[in-house]
């Protein structure tokens, strides 16, 4: 008895630690992602004051054609991030620090290679008359773009690598908070410079600055505590030994830039058809419906690295329950927020907008249910993802992305904006719902059918809230409607997160 003791106490110990790592790395990203969410929802207004709905339109094309930059991590981020997980969980210090060295090193040498190539096509489009635009691109243009794109390819990219170091080795709610600290002051800096009216020059060169504050910051604070952030070898032999990372990051790439393609691409193809203001109709829309969206971002954050030490110590009847509860989770909390904004959009949309812009229901119905289904049938991945077994999940992905732009080209002249929705929500349902739970039912060993009836109980779940919310707005005043749901809500997410208790257990095995 005596020795039983002595051996749950430091599991018991191990599991509280590892507890308190989950709930204050999800504190500490949900912090992070309330923040992004109030930096693109908040300075809309700014935007519009500052350039108009014309110039808030033409600003949002720019910097999705730019964005694409960043898929020059070619999925480095979450590739070395789980390698440097696993060297760490072993204690493997010298490992880690060759990794971290080596990919950093590789990126940064990518990033000044584009951002030369960047600089010089800039300076010729200037000067040419570009196909498709049918005019050279204006000075200004050329150095937003410029801007930009070395934001993302000398800051971004190889910083986003670097910053990789806080969530392997167990201090996520740390990385998220010094984040938070600047991110907090760039919202405020931001709204400021819009508000006095500062030219879309002005405002990319402000970006890029922000940026480099914060890279400044995060290797100030990464050095200080972690071990494995000092004496890194940033040089040219690195760079040249980091190349045998991209064979393994590649299908990770694959994941970006499909996920660029349905959110940058379809906004392409509807700027080709559509009017600036449509753009904008459509952008504000979509920025409303993807705030749910930042509920599975908070999770993913701090749970990725557990899900790859279970993995790595062949826990996988744990890994199958995170799965599973985390399905739930994520679908349930995703919901209850979707369901809340279909109430309050109405009732602000307005206001945010400075009444330019007119709310349409279809289209925010349309785009919030799409995010409600892939916030299950993603979440269902997770697994797969963490232990870099992700080349079926890349490969469904990018032909997700390939249908939804097909599909968007075909019916965007005669639907709009709606017809680009309603193309992404279709591209979900084929190539995604139906086959990403039977991609990670085999790696998690369950069945498939488990995974479709977690999906199956949360959406009946939210179908009840649906009606909940009918009932209450037809007995309650609009704003009281909004905050019984929003208490009705509380109480159904509250319970979601309980079942999340037990997972964090060890199992019986490895006591």
């Amino acid at each position: 008895m005596l020795n039983r003791e002595k051996l749950g106490a430091p599991n018991v110990s191990r599991r509280r630690g590892r507890e308190w790592r989950i709930w204050t790395g999800i504190s500490s990203s949900a912090v992070a992602q309330a923040i992004a969410a109030g930096h693109v929802v908040l300075l809309v207004p700014f935007f519009l004051r500052a350039w108009g709905v014309d110039g808030y339109g033409h600003w949002l094309t720019l910097t999705a054609l730019v964005s694409y930059l960043s898929l020059l991590d070619l999925g480095a981020q979450n590739y070395i991030g789980n390698l440097l997980a696993i060297d760490h969980a072993r204690g493997q210090r010298a490992s880690f620090r060759t990794t971290l060295s080596e990919g950093v090193s590789l990126f940064l040498g990518i990033g000044l290679a584009a951002a030369i190539v960047l600089g010089i096509l800039s300076y010729l489009a200037v000067t040419v008359t570009l196909p498709g635009l049918s005019r050279p691109l204006g000075s200004s243009e050329a150095w937003i773009l410029t801007f930009l794109g070395i934001h993302l390819v000398m800051v971004s990219v190889p910083g986003g690598v670097y910053v990789t170091a806080y969530r392997a080795t167990g201090l996520f709610a740390r990385g998220a908070m010094v984040g938070n600290a600047v991110r907090v002051i760039s919202v405020g800096v931001s709204a400021g410079l819009l508000w006095l009216s500062i030219t879309p020059r002005a405002y990319a060169l402000s970006v890029l600055t922000t940026g480099l504050v914060l890279t400044l910051v995060i290797i100030l604070d990464t050095r200080r505590c972690i071990p494995g952030c000092r004496g890194l070898d940033v040089s040219l032999r690195s760079a040249r030994k980091g190349v045998v990372h991209l064979h393994g990051s590649m299908y990770f790439w694959l994941l970006a830039l499909a996920q660029a393609a349905k959110q940058q691409g379809i906004l392409l193809v509807l700027a080709s058809a559509a009017s600036p203001s449509v753009v904008a109709l459509y952008a504000t829309h979509r920025t409303i419906a993807c705030i749910p969206s930042y509920l599975p971002t908070v999770i993913l954050g701090p749970l990725m690295p557990e899900f790859t030490f279970l993995w790595a110590r062949d826990r996988i009847d744990d890994l199958s329950r995170a799965t599973i509860v985390g399905i739930r989770v994520v679908l349930i909390t995703t919901g209850t927020a979707a369901v809340l904004l279909w109430l309050l959009s109405p009732l602000t949309y307005g206001v945010w907008t400075s009444g330019r812009i007119g709310l349409e229901p279809t289209l925010l119905a349309f785009l919030l249910v799409q995010g409600v289904l892939s916030s299950g049938w993603a979440t269902s991945t997770w697994s797969l993802l963490a232990a870099n077994r992700h080349r079926s999940t890349a490969l469904w992905s990018l032909t997700n992305a390939a249908v939804t732009v097909l599909l968007a080209g075909l019916i965007v002249a005669q639907y709009g904006a709606i017809g680009v929705a309603l193309a992404s929500l279709v591209g979900d349902i084929v190539c995604g719902l139906v086959v990403f739970p039977f991609l990670a039912s085999s790696f998690i060993r369950v069945k498939a059918s488990k995974l479709y009836a977690e999906i199956g109980s949360g959406a009946l779940v939210l179908m009840m809230l649906l009606v909940c919310a009918r009932f209450v707005g037809e007995v309650l005043s609009p704003w009281m409607s909004v905050l019984a749901l929003a208490f009705l809500g509380a109480v159904v997410v509250l319970g979601a997160l309980m079942t999340a208790r037990p997972v964090a257990q060890p199992s019986k095995a490895a006591i």
